[in-house]
């Protein structure tokens, strides 16, 4: 290329190269594939509405639908502070978690008196510590 030579788009037998016909013919599949996706997805998600929902054991089942497939029911705070009921301490500045999902965690702070959900409490010298572990988020620091 150095030497002044120029690319005149003609291959070795000195014949031109001709890519228009292949670069449309890609062209009309890619346009003909993007038309069809919305047309198939309607056609999935129509299908999908007289789908039976399978109930597990574990939904709490008398085979009754309880909560619709499409919506998702997780615990919250709201939900009548169950989930604060089960936490063996209020609050924890020294935890310990495995890497998990969810993480399970110990909490190591040395308190007076262990909280009344903590099934595992031993004496660490003039205090206490609960040995629980517990699934999930291992709450606020301790002020």
């Amino acid at each position: 290329w150095s030497d002044g030579a120029t690319y005149t788009g003609r291959n070795a037998t000195g014949t031109p190269q001709h890519h228009q016909p292949a670069m449309t013919g890609r062209a009309a599949a890619i346009l003909v594939l993007m038309l069809s996706l919305p047309a198939a997805a309607h056609l999935v998600a129509a299908d999908g509405v007289d789908a039976d929902t399978i109930r597990l054991p574990s939904d709490g089942g008398d085979g009754e639908e309880q909560t619709p497939p499409d919506k998702v029911v997780a615990p919250t705070e709201s939900a009548g502070g169950a989930l604060e009921a089960e936490k063996p301490w209020a609050c924890c500045n020294n935890t310990v978690c495995k890497e998990s999902l969810p993480p399970v965690c110990r909490c190591l702070d040395k308190v007076k008196e262990c909280a009344a959900a903590c099934e595992l409490c031993e004496p660490s010298g003039i205090n206490h510590v609960c040995n629980d572990w517990y699934r999930g988020d291992p709450g606020p620091m301790c002020a």
